[in-house]
């Protein structure tokens, strides 16, 4: 599983393969996007559960924002990486007349 991906381990489907539900609070349907622990939740778990004071979203947009993620962070990567390498580049230059002399 990709670490940008919600996490469904509290999570199952029901006999007539209805959306998921919560394994700790029966037939309860994981509604609420977690953001702390980025897993989907129930009510219960957010209101009496574990998840209780976590900060939460709506299942569309943490759904955009998670797809976005991987994007997101490898132009982040990207961009540091090629801030390294124009460093090393001008680390070279720098030093390439001194060992010419």
């Amino acid at each position: 599983m990709s670490p940008s991906a919600p996490s469904l381990r509290s999570s199952r489907r029901t006999a007539n393969h209805g959306p998921p539900s919560c394994l700790e609070h029966h037939r309860q349907p994981l509604n609420v996007y977690c953001v702390q622990d980025r897993q989907l939740i129930c009510g219960f778990c957010l209101t009496v559960g574990q998840h209780q004071g976590h900060p939460i979203d709506d299942l569309q947009a943490a759904f955009i924002r998670e797809r976005q993620a991987p994007a997101h962070l490898l132009g982040r990567l990207s961009d540091h990486r090629w801030a390294e390498v124009c460093e090393l580049g001008e680390l070279l230059s720098r030093r390439r007349p001194a060992v010419r002399a």
